[in-house]
């Protein structure tokens, strides 16, 4: 049941992950509306309204765990968004499915979306109020931010799930888990947080605490067990096959890399920016730029 909520302080203890506001207002911005959805049949959701001079426009916040938790544009039609970036924060703009201006990012673990309800506003602006979001309860928010994905995600702590997580009905921290770990060099600071098991199938997901963004999923099946092809060539790109490996790229969306081997296969899907450009992932699964295909934007 949505209900309405006096404040930002109030909303933020009915919901799982971290509550981001904006502390800075811009001159004759107006914050109306907030409301949640606590967790029950659904997932946990904020939602407010910002009244600006020249429009106004809603702001969306959940825990992403519909889809692969590296993917960056959530919100935006066909993936047909730009990306931008102030004060070292990615976000991306382009229309929602109902032909609107928005924009989607992600800070804390937490998925944003912007959806423009009335008249414009101009990137700057934006840029400025993105820039502007910090945590209701910092405290807290450190607390959130510390647990791994299967401790957050509403699908796989409920077992309501769709999507490609909820494949998965037995999820665990690494190091309880017996599992094969992925054949690939990944950063240092890639975080292992969540491994997903089913028959013939196993799901990881990694934290990357430099970028702050989830970088990585990764599905490993027996042979022809996921591959949406189709969707891959229309987010990123027609593939680049090297030897047993499909590379699907786009410089600031990021990279799917389907690689086959005897009677199994392993879909990646890399964040983007500001987690991997295509280059870091070439060089991860060992191309150089002499490498047919390799090192390429």
């Amino acid at each position: 049941m949505i209900r309405a909520c006096r404040s930002f302080a109030e909303a933020s203890r009915f919901l799982p992950f971290v509550c981001l506001v904006p502390r800075d207002m811009i001159d004759n911005w107006d914050i109306a509306e907030i409301h949640i959805r606590p967790e029950g049949e659904k997932w946990a959701t904020l939602w407010y309204r910002v009244q600006a001079k020249t429009g106004a426009f809603r702001v969306k916040q959940f825990f992403l765990d519909l889809m692969e938790p590296s993917y960056p544009d959530t919100c935006i039609f066909q993936a047909k968004g730009e990306c931008h970036a102030v004060d070292g924060i990615v976000f991306w703009r382009g229309t929602n499915y109902k032909q609107r201006d928005s924009y989607v990012l992600s800070l804390w673990k937490t998925q944003i979306e912007i959806s423009i309800d009335s008249g414009r506003i101009d990137l700057e602006e934006m840029g400025r109020f993105i820039a502007g979001l910090q945590p209701e309860d910092p405290l807290r928010a450190e607390e959130i931010v510390n647990k791994p994905f299967h401790a957050l995600s509403f699908y796989i702590r409920t077992g309501k799930g769709q999507g490609e997580i909820s494949r998965c009905r037995r999820w665990t921290s690494p190091n309880a888990a017996g599992f094969h770990p992925l054949p690939v060099t990944l950063p240092g600071t890639w975080i292992l947080e969540s491994v997903g098991t089913a028959d013939d199938e196993t799901q990881y997901v990694y934290w990357d605490e430099h970028s702050k963004t989830y970088a990585l999923w990764a599905i490993r099946t027996k042979a022809g067990g996921y591959y949406p092809a189709a969707s891959w060539t229309r987010n990123y790109s027609p593939p680049v096959v090297i030897g047993r490996r499909e590379f699907y790229r786009h410089p600031a969306r990021g990279t799917v890399v389907h690689e086959r081997l005897d009677d199994e296969q392993i879909s990646y899907v890399f964040r983007g920016l500001p987690a991997t450009m295509p280059q870091d992932v070439d060089s991860m699964f060992g191309l150089s730029p002499s490498s047919p295909g390799g090192l390429t934007g």
